[in-house]
């Protein structure tokens, strides 16, 4: 009878016929599941199928209703019996158990990054049991602690480290440095580094920042050089310890075959890098340079970019697609204050600062000397300022970063913010130009 009645409708011309007809169908589809549940047990995967049946029928009834008569009566009959209760609460447990599974997954790596990252965990008396000494004074491991708590993140105001990041970082400074521990800590560190990008992919959060973060932030920091800017003297078993960390593998193992680990020379300090002095660079080697329009330089034009360059590569690289981001809107932002005239980008290779690219923005008024901001989405990598008078930028970019800074060149760190959240990296890098041009 329904299948009857749902054939005539499409061909019913005349709108009291179509009424007649569908007023009929309706309460045939309510009828339907109670004479089934009659006969025979009425499961859920048989409810279901009913309920297939009728909503299809009533959807097919109720379009053709609408186009005949537009807005009727008929439509409030027909329409309760398109919906799918059975199919959307199935719908519902399916997704329910989906993310009770994807959630047991993430608690699970989540506990593995503990139990990996606890490996390096030095108890609060064995941190009081590390000493080292500054200035002829011996100092423990919390005064360590205290000291990598203070350092600043440069031009925010705010710290680098969190508590917990910075008794990591004291504790592992002032252990045992052999070339198998370090090289065990590495493999370690990559477990994590997968372990934190399964989480994202299954839509958690990355784990709170720890020893995983901090040896990230830490990269930055030595590949800036700033701990010898600092109080170094204080810092030296970070400043140690990080030489050795982010050595390549083969260099790490020169370095332990070659060091000298007892007698009058084992603390000798490193001698002070000379910096080169700043010269012209020729048409053939700034073949690395190239300007890129700025309708070119897109999230998507830079992502696929650095991520063949990364793919071509044997290096274990990390793409933050959020620096991307960043960059592209301190570009928009700049463009919209200085105009599209004063504005210029560029993707460099330079492997005296990475063997990744970089890409540039260069702001030109009349006047002044560029203003140039450099970024590469390569985690561990700071961005960098240059506002540099007597010099070319091109010049200084074709130094070591550390000579770099010695001409002027400042990094900005990408540094996590209190309670968790990140800085606007953004703001930092728009407010480093501003106030180049002298406006706060």
């Amino acid at each position: 009878m329904i299948t009857d009645l749902s054939g005539q409708i499409p061909d019913i011309a005349d709108e009291e016929k179509l009424v007649e007809t569908g007023t009929w169908l309706a309460t045939a589809l309510e009828a339907l599941p109670h004479a089934v549940a009659a006969h025979e047990d009425l499961s859920t995967e048989k409810a279901m199928t009913v309920e297939a049946f009728t909503s299809d029928i009533a959807a097919r009834a109720l379009a053709r209703s609408i186009e005949v008569r537009g807005n009727s009566p008929l439509n409030s009959l027909l329409s309760p019996h398109t919906r799918t209760p059975y199919r959307d609460a199935k719908r519902r447990a399916d997704e329910a158990a989906k993310q009770t599974e994807k959630k047991s997954m993430i608690e699970g790596f989540l506990g593995s990054i503990e139990t990996e990252e606890k490996k390096y965990w030095a108890s609060s008396d064995v941190m009081r049991s590390r000493t080292y000494q500054v200035d002829a004074t011996e100092r423990k491991g919390p005064w360590l602690k205290q000291k990598i708590i203070n350092i600043p993140d440069n031009g925010s105001g705010n710290t680098l480290f969190r508590d917990d990041e910075a008794h990591y970082l004291a504790g592992i400074s002032l252990g045992t440095l052999t070339h198998q521990n370090i090289l065990d800590m590495k493999a370690s560190m990559a477990t994590v580094a997968q372990m934190n990008e399964t989480i994202r992919k299954l839509g958690g959060r990355n784990v709170k920042p720890s020893l995983f973060s901090a040896l990230n932030t830490l990269k930055e920091l030595h590949e800036t050089g700033s701990l010898k800017q600092m109080n170094y003297g204080d810092l030296k078993p970070l400043g140690d310890f990080a030489n050795l960390y982010f050595k390549e593998n083969d260099d790490l193992l020169e370095h332990f075959v070659n060091t000298v680990d007892e007698g009058p020379f084992a603390d000798a300090a490193e001698l002070a890098i000379v910096p080169f002095e700043a010269k012209s660079i020729s048409p053939e080697e700034r073949m690395a340079m190239v300007e890129i329009s700025k309708d070119n330089m897109t999230e998507d034009n830079i992502l696929d970019d650095i991520t063949k360059a990364v793919a071509s590569s044997r290096g274990d690289y990390v793409v933050e697609e959020a620096r991307i981001t960043d960059f592209v809107k301190v570009l928009d932002k700049l463009t919209a204050v200085y105009g599209d005239e004063a504005i210029s980008t560029f993707r460099s290779l330079r492997p005296n600062w990475s063997p990744m690219p970089w890409y540039l923005i260069v702001v030109n008024i009349p006047g002044e000397v560029p203003r140039v901001l450099l970024e590469t989405p390569i985690k561990g990598n700071a961005s960098y300022f240059i506002d540099t008078k007597g010099y070319n930028w091109m010049d200084l970019i074709q130094l070591t970063r550390t000579d770099a800074q010695t001409f002027g060149a400042k990094y900005i760190i990408h540094a996590p913010g209190p309670n968790d959240t990140p800085l606007n990296h953004v703001e930092k890098l728009y407010n480093k130009v501003r106030v180049s041009f002298g406006v706060k």
